[in-house]
């Protein structure tokens, strides 16, 4: 160790007074404290310059720790040498025997290995500066730690040993306490080393606290510490009682689910937490502890996932997350399985171990992790008690998280908030659970509430919706009528409620009629579940009437459960149905007649039909005709076409060209004839467009790629980054009338003129309108010209010699229309043209968007356009 490291080490454990400020936890502190405290600075700041200059001259001298100074408890985590033993089999002899520069000082007051294989030998040099005798118990850890050794070192060598930790019997401590603990008596003015060994079969090491307490603080600390955990013991039970109590008055089991999860984690925390398990249970069986802290977390999440599935209602709410729940749950047993039968087997390879180890941590984590999550989406659904749920989950999600951040040897500070992490966490989480339990009763109380409510809101209306109803309507149980409406009552001519309790016998003539009618709807009823006839039936006056009666069981399972008929005076229609007979030999006649002349008609208008069906057969055969013959010249161009281009490699460039230009004139004609001249194509006449989405990008593409066949060095661009992602549309009608739009814009201008192709959303909405644009800076129209400019058959004054009949602009307007859009144009002498084509959006409808247009500036240059 190099001068510079011993005087930053020195500098780092004498400074920490300094920096702690009222802390106790420093001895130099504490021994100056004695003294005379307002000398404390000044002390400090020469003691450290003192032991920076004789450093170099005492480096292999021990750190002694006056126990004198000790008021109630020091701790000496940085006060002590620790030694790591990489091979774990050196005893306290071969330790002895080490020279100090294999020792090293520690940084903090609490020891924090991490994870490590070897096995840490501290060493502790005690003086009693004072010359009465003390009586100190030194403390080591946590209740769980697999191996404490303790060896007591006087100057004749060796005076005790002491081997304790939870792989030892508990009766081998010296002291009946939970956490590894020693007496140590020192004389006045004796001095004494003390050797503790830790070792860890996991490799796993807890921050280690190591502190001296003088006896009756140590009583004191235990007393202190038995009620804390007496509290917390304690709150466990009253809440497992207090479940209990409410499942047997409520019979609902996730009382029975929470109380055996609280149990199971009471039990798990008085082996792992507490240590009392060991101390009181098991004292004599230290291989249980393993198992124990293992089995015993893995089997607390059954009960915990049934109450979280359960409370949650995840099987009916939210399938994936309730059979996602159940197997994490399975799979965190199977590693927890694994390391309790690997356990008591040494052949075990310890990477098999730590492998199993790591799969249950993460699997642990990943179940609270999924209980957690599966509450916050319960509660987005609306499920208000999860509130309380999904903070009741996050508290031990987060002490699980702190506990094992601390182990880390640069991790969380140790505090006693970080120490008790788990309980404080589970603690706040049966709390909040109870809390959210209280929360679920009272809910369900609400729903109950409401539903009575609305039960007898329903019952109201059943009432009033019996009484409103134009036929009589009963309810009857084994043909004594319960029930009926007032409609029912008038319609046999009885005051009302003087049918209830009687039987239906009194709406029959005799008892035959009344055993008749029952057999025949009794067996319509078993075979098709209800059964409609019109039977004669009597009114209280004895006047006779026929009723349609329909009836169906309240249980097609079990008749005696009752019937509801519904019962409807036809007697008027029958007599009708008498007349409606008589009248019907008249009406045959008509009848025939009448069909005489439709059949006469309908071979009429079948011979129009045959006749319209050959035309139509006609026209598609002539554009067959068409099609072909025009088809072969257009193959032959292509052909020539292709053997120019191919043939002319030693031809000049501008020869080069018009080749290319005729070839693919050539190709697009030829999809010109496969699309445009198909006979679907001209059914749209009858028949309506087929709007599908489309690349509005390649559309624009293709026309500007047309019209650069035609183009005589003219300037066409495409203006893409307004451009909507994709547009409902017919994708041939729409791409054959920007063709047109860019065509006309191409002839009808000079050579070098700009053409620009752009699209936008005219609104932010998808039901809002999108309009692409064709605009050119050529010498535009009259405004004379501009009103008749989509009329069949019109030509401008500029069209020149251009070739050309005037139907492209009509046919593309008919094109959009037939698309539920529209065609515009905008015009101006010497400014150019501006076509723009509406069309509707994804929720528009059929008709056409009333979209104000925007006018074209005047001042517009041909540079401004793409802009």
């Amino acid at each position: 160790m190099s001068a510079m490291q011993r005087i930053r080490k020195l500098l780092r454990r004498w400074i920490r007074p300094v920096r702690d400020g009222l802390s106790r936890r420093s001895p130099f502190f504490a021994q100056a404290s004695v003294g005379r405290r307002r000398q404390r600075w000044p002390n400090c700041s020469l003691l450290l310059w003192l032991c920076v200059l004789v450093w170099p001259l005492s480096s292999s001298a021990e750190v002694s720790i006056d126990t004198a100074v000790i008021e109630d408890v020091i701790a000496l985590g940085d006060l002590a040498e620790v030694f790591a033993d990489s091979s774990g089999e050196l005893g306290p002899e071969a330790v002895l025997a080490l020279p100090q520069e294999r020792w090293q000082t520690h940084p903090e007051s609490v020891l924090r290995f991490g994870h490590s294989s070897a096995a840490w030998w501290v060493r502790l040099a005690l003086h009693n500066s004072s010359q009465q005798p003390q009586d100190l118990v030194l403390t080591v850890g946590l209740p769980r730690l697999d191996h404490v050794d303790f060896a007591l070192i006087g100057d004749t060598g060796i005076l005790a040993r002491y081997e304790t930790g939870d792989q030892r019997p508990f009766a081998q401590r010296p002291l009946n306490t939970r956490a590894p603990a020693v007496l140590l008596v020192l004389a006045g003015g004796q001095s004494r080393q003390v050797l503790i060994r830790l070792a860890s079969e996991d490799g796993i090491y807890a921050p280690q606290p190591i502190q001296l307490w003088t006896h009756a603080a140590f009583e004191r600390h235990l007393q202190a510490d038995n009620l804390v955990w007496g509290a917390y013991y304690g709150l466990l039970l009253a809440l497992f009682v207090y479940h209990l109590i409410f499942f047997y008055t409520s019979r609902d089991w996730t009382f029975v689910y929470y109380s055996l999860y609280l149990a199971a984690f009471g039990l798990w925390s008085l082996g792992f937490l507490s240590g009392f398990g060991f101390q009181w249970l098991w004292p004599e069986r230290p291989g249980w502890n393993p198992p124990f802290d293992i089995l015993l977390p893995a089997l607390a999440h059954l009960p915990a996932t049934a109450f979280v599935t359960r409370y949650l209602q995840t099987r009916r709410q939210m399938p994936r997350c309730h059979w996602g729940l159940i197997a994490l749950t399975l799979a965190v047993q199977v590693p927890a399985l694994a390391l309790v039968l690997a356990a008591p087997v040494p052949s075990i390879s310890t990477t098999l171990i730590a492998l199993a180890s790591n799969a249950f941590v993460i699997l642990n984590a990943g179940l609270l992790l999924g209980y957690l999550l599966t509450g916050l989406l319960a509660w987005q659904q609306g499920f208000r008690p999860a509130r309380f749920f999904v903070l009741a989950w996050t508290f031990p999600f987060l002490g699980g998280l702190v506990h094992h951040l601390v182990r880390l040897p640069d991790g969380l500070p140790v505090t006693l908030v970080t120490t008790n992490s788990i309980v404080i966490g589970s603690t706040l989480q049966f709390l909040f659970l109870a809390l959210a339990l209280s929360e679920r009763l009272r809910d369900a109380d609400a729903r109950v509430r409401a539903s009575e409510l609305r039960l007898q809101s329903a019952n109201a209306e059943q009432r009033a919706t019996l009484d409103a109803a134009t036929v009589g309507i009963a309810f009857a149980k084994k043909r004594i009528i319960q029930r009926c409406n007032r409609t029912f009552e008038q319609l046999f001519g009885y005051a009302p409620g003087e049918l209830i309790g009687r039987s239906t016998r009194c709406l029959y003539a005799d008892s035959s009629a009344f055993e008749a009618v029952g057999t025949r709807f009794r067996r319509g009823i078993e075979q098709e579940g209800g059964y409609i006839e019109e039977v004669e039936l009597t009114r209280k006056d004895k006047s006779r009437c026929w009723i349609r009666l329909s009836t169906a069981p309240i249980d097609p399972e079990d008749l005696s459960k009752g019937l509801v008929g519904t019962f409807q005076d036809v007697t008027a229609e029958r007599e009708a149905m008498a007349q409606l007979h008589a009248l019907n030999t008249e009406l045959e006649q008509k009848v025939r007649d009448r069909t005489r002349q439709l059949t006469q008609a309908l071979e009429r208008a079948e011979l129009a039909l045959a006749r319209e069906e050959r035309a139509r057969e006609e026209q598609r055969l002539f554009l067959q005709t068409v099609s072909h013959e025009l088809r072969t010249p257009v193959s032959v161009i292509d052909l020539t076409a292709q053997n120019l281009v191919f043939d002319a490699e030693e031809a000049d460039a501008q020869t080069r060209t018009r080749y290319e230009k005729i070839l693919q004139a050539t190709q697009r004609l030829s999809t010109l004839l496969d699309g445009a001249l198909a006979d679907e194509r001209f059914s749209l006449i009858h028949e309506a467009a087929q709007r599908v989405p489309c690349d509005l990008r390649a559309l624009l593409e293709d026309a500007a790629a047309a019209a650069r066949l035609l183009s005589a060095g003219h300037d066409i661009r495409l203006r893409l980054d307004d451009l909507p992602r994709q547009v409902d549309c017919d994708p041939q009608l729409t791409g054959l009338a920007l063709r047109n739009l860019t065509d006309n814009a191409v002839k009808y201008t000079p050579p070098g003129s700009r053409v620009l192709l752009h699209a936008w959303h005219a609104g932010r909405r998808g039901s809002d309108p999108i309009c692409i644009e064709v605009a050119d800076d050529g010498d535009g129209l009259a405004p004379d010209e501009l009103a008749a400019l989509f009329e069949p058959r019109f030509r401008g004054r500029n069209a020149g010699d251009q070739p050309g009949m005037g139907m492209g602009l009509p046919l593309t307007r008919r094109m959009i229309e037939a698309q539920g859009g529209t065609v515009t144009a905008d015009c101006a002498p010497a400014r150019g043209c501006r076509f723009r084509i509406w069309l509707p959006g994804t929720c528009a409808s059929g008709d056409a968007p009333d979209v104000p247009q925007r006018e074209l500036d005047p001042d517009l240059t041909p540079q401004q356009l793409d802009q």
